[in-house]
């Protein structure tokens, strides 16, 4: 199993909408989507501000504890934005898929580095970037 038929089962015996085809969701439904992913990010930002807290207090406990409450935003953020692409209609494992080998083109095959400035990962010349509307709509024969 993969995660995105993980989040899938979970959706569907909750009675969650998941779609097979791209589809306009409501504004509703959107709006409850884009909550729960505020949340997470919300208790996401609040283990940030606790891990650096502990760290300085030096105390083990409170460390171990934020690093589990951060460990529990990403996972539950990761299982909204995959459940959302689920509402969509998306294939996230086609679209993950799609993403990560053109990810894998910006290494320089010389020297297995990315460019890197002010932490971000540049695009080397010749970059071409995922074509997702493909994969979204195919084309018809």
């Amino acid at each position: 199993m993969t995660k995105a038929t993980d989040v899938r089962e979970f959706m569907l015996a909750c009675d969650q909408p998941v779609r097979d085809a791209p589809s306009v969701i409501s504004d509703q439904e959107k709006w409850e989507r884009f909550c729960m992913l505020t949340e997470e990010f919300s208790e996401h930002k609040q283990a940030l501000t606790d891990l650096k807290r502990a760290v300085e207090y030096h105390s083990k406990e409170d460390t171990r504890k934020a690093m589990t409450d951060l460990a529990d935003s990403i996972v539950d953020m990761v299982y909204i934005l995959i459940g959302t692409a689920h509402a969509y209609g998306f294939d996230f494992d086609e679209l993950w898929g799609a993403v990560h080998r053109n990810n894998l083109t910006k290494i320089d095959p010389e020297t297995g580095l990315v460019l890197k400035v002010n932490g971000k990962v540049q695009k080397p010349e010749g970059y071409v970037p995922v074509d997702l509307r493909s994969l979204i709509y195919p084309p018809k024969h």
